[in-house]
């Protein structure tokens, strides 16, 4: 739904018919849905969804970012790709076990992958992985500060206990 700012009035809507699990914005007039069927554009200028991306079909999607002219695409079964929206050209990061992605306030990436972050450097698509200690196991959760260069996640896999972990990316 696109909505006047000020007043929260109804000015548009985007249907279609899959089940939208995140987005990102690509300028003020282009975007992606990540949903349960793939990745598909929007023109958010004439609130039209496009076709799926050739290749993104099978997979359902978690997390979007937009980054040096890149879309960072985190898949439900967690393998994490590049997308050159561009050309449409995919290349993948990892392969699997990334649970989360998040950017920092400097622009660079950071995937979860269990007892391990994994810096992403989006203009280069260069890895640097750092490995944590095996009690600070990341769970379900990591965000990114706006203003630091600093990572929150929470280690423990019940809901009854777990720890949340600061992390000083510099």
């Amino acid at each position: 739904i696109v909505a006047d700012a000020a007043k929260f009035i109804k000015q548009g809507e985007l249907l279609f018919d899959s089940s939208p699990r995140c987005f990102a914005g690509t300028d003020s007039g282009k975007g992606y849905i990540g949903t349960d069927r793939g990745l598909f554009p929007v023109d958010l200028d004439n609130l039209n969804v496009g076709t799926c991306l050739e290749g993104t079909e099978a997979s359902g999607y978690t997390s979007l970012l937009y980054a040096q002219d890149r879309l960072f695409v985190l898949q439900n079964d967690g393998k994490l790709i590049s997308l050159d929206p561009a050309s449409g050209r995919t290349f993948t990061l990892h392969a699997d076990s990334c649970t989360a992605l998040v950017q920092t306030a400097s622009g660079a990436l950071w995937a979860a992958r269990g007892s391990a972050l994994v810096r992403i450097d989006p203009a280069t698509l260069e890895t640097t992985r750092i490995d944590l200690p095996e009690h600070a196991r990341i769970g379900r959760f990591l965000t990114a500060s706006p203003k630091e260069e600093v990572l929150y996640f929470t280690s423990g896999s019940s809901t009854d206990s777990c720890s949340v972990y600061r992390f000083q990316t510099e």
